[in-house]
């Protein structure tokens, strides 16, 4: 995705990277905006993910987080047996209240929530705002 975003280059003010998101080499209060996408289920420790995106966003910077919410749907059973058969590792199970709660206690307001249904599961769309 990062390459075919590069490829496209329409627009001059931003910037692609694949980076470790728990430790990023960015100044702080860098960025008006950061996405991080289906990958926060995925880290055995998500909070210094959040930690990072806090420190490098400016005050009031948007956050957009969507992610798989495994509690969530009729079929999670089902489709987490599966992925853990072929080596998929889920670290964080939360629902939708679960994923806003911990949005909020690394600093942010979440200022929309959704549930998208379909495919392996729900995902949650959060955008949220960095609380000065």
């Amino acid at each position: 995705m990062i390459l075919e975003a590069r490829k496209r280059g329409e627009y001059e003010n931003l910037t692609f990277k694949i980076a470790d998101a728990t430790s990023l080499s960015f100044a702080a209060e860098n960025f008006d905006c950061v996405v991080i996408a289906n990958a926060l289920h995925v880290m055995p420790k998500p909070y210094k993910a959040m930690k990072e995106i806090y420190r490098v966003l400016k005050p009031n910077g948007i956050l957009f987080a969507p992610t798989f919410l495994w509690k969530e749907g009729k079929r999670r059973k089902i489709i987490k047996k599966m992925m853990s058969i072929l080596g998929f590792k889920m670290y964080q199970e939360w629902d939708k209240k679960q994923f806003e709660d911990f949005i909020e206690k690394y600093g942010f307001s979440v200022i929309e929530m959704k549930l998208v249904h379909g495919g392996l599961a729900p995902v949650g769309v959060i955008i949220a705002k960095r609380v000065v």
